[in-house]
């Protein structure tokens, strides 16, 4: 026996078709490592995040894809018939399925993934859709498995299609609250972390935008849970956006006998002090003094600062206000108590006079 009798029974037969199948397996995955790596190097210099999450999942449905190529070497190289060759067609066609639908689930959970890290609807994203999506793709894979081994499929997604129907008309609300948590999440009206204030006037912390609902911790510590069609369909005032600063007002009168020009000069100074001494003022904003009105008492006036968030707004009108009091009190400056004239006309001073008179004896 020569080296080309050895070599025509080691590329022919069963014994030929798995050397050949060893070999390519050996070959192909040497070759998928080392690719792999230089696209790794390569993808690190990239600003794209596409290709790294694509390179990222495409492990094991290369290793399938490897595998039905040498199943496929296998089946035309060994002399398989009959039954044999029918079947090993049919384990090539699965691999090649469950290769395609490994790639797509691969990919769509690290994309859901990269989403939730940059958006609040963590919970739907990593687990519903996950799942629903994953749903959707064995179950079409199955069906193309089923149509591969001559099954008629036909009957079988007109029933999907009816008992899906049937589902969504059964889950109707839940699936609107749904969608409606996909679209706060999107359109990021609303974000974990904002504080809002409820059409009912309830304010809190957003704690979490679930598939179902949102969790809100009021100030009181207390957490409402919230349906998402009822966040959607409500009036929200969101005190984060634009950003997380804001005005406020602050109010109050001096006697109609004060100096106007030394009231002004006065509270000014007490502003600019605060813009230097608290951290709750924002810095930023050029604060300013206006007379208001003409009031029954007093004139009245207001102060339009900017505290750093809402929380600091508390903090701020406090101390304005004790602020603007002590200097007051020290300027001299009154704060008029709220006063009642009566106007009583001379006909009938004689009968109070008189009234009076009984009361005192």
């Amino acid at each position: 026996m020569n080296w080309n009798d050895i070599f025509a029974i080691l590329t022919t037969g069963w014994a030929g078709g798995v050397i050949i199948f060893i070999l390519w397996l050996f070959l192909a995955f040497f070759l998928k490592r080392k690719t792999l790596k230089r696209l790794q190097v390569y993808t690190q210099k990239t600003k794209m995040k596409i290709d790294d999450i694509i390179l990222d999942v495409l492990n094991l449905p290369l290793n399938l894809l490897i595998v039905f190529i040498g199943l496929s070497f296998m089946q035309k190289i060994m002399p398989l018939e009959g039954e044999f060759n029918a079947y090993l067609n049919y384990t090539t066609k699965i691999v090649l399925i469950m290769a395609v639908m490994f790639l797509l689930d691969q990919i769509i959970k690290v994309l859901l993934i990269e989403f939730s890290q940059k958006s609040a609807f963590r919970h739907l994203s990593q687990s519903a859709i996950q799942g629903v999506v994953r749903g959707i793709i064995f179950m079409l894979g199955l069906l193309i498995v089923m149509d591969s081994f001559g099954v008629n499929i036909t009957p079988l997604v007109t029933s999907l299609g009816i008992g899906s129907l049937a589902i969504a008309l059964a889950l109707q609300p839940t699936l609107s609250n749904l969608f409606s948590g996909l679209s706060v999440s999107l359109d990021r009206s609303v974000e974990v972390g904002d504080l809002i204030q409820l059409e009912n006037g309830e304010k809190g912390y957003v704690m979490d935008i679930g598939w179902r609902a949102s969790r809100v911790r009021l100030r009181s510590d207390n957490v409402i849970v919230i349906p998402n069609t009822k966040l959607v369909d409500s009036i929200v005032t969101n005190y984060e956006t634009p950003e997380a600063s804001m005005k406020i007002y602050i109010r109050c009168g001096v006697h109609y006998e004060s100096d106007l020009d030394q009231v002004e000069k006065t509270v000014m100074e007490e502003v600019r002090k605060a813009e230097q001494e608290l951290d709750t003022v924002d810095k930023t904003f050029n604060s300013w003094f206006r007379y208001e009105q003409f009031a029954d008492s007093s004139i009245n006036f207001c102060i339009i600062m900017r505290s750093r968030n809402f929380q600091g707004h508390f903090t701020l009108t406090h101390e304005m206000i004790k602020r603007i009091h002590s200097r007051f009190k020290t300027e001299g400056i009154v704060i008029p108590y709220p006063l009642t004239t009566l106007d009583i006309q001379p006909k009938h001073e004689e009968l109070l006079r008189e009234i009076a008179g009984k009361v005192a004896s």
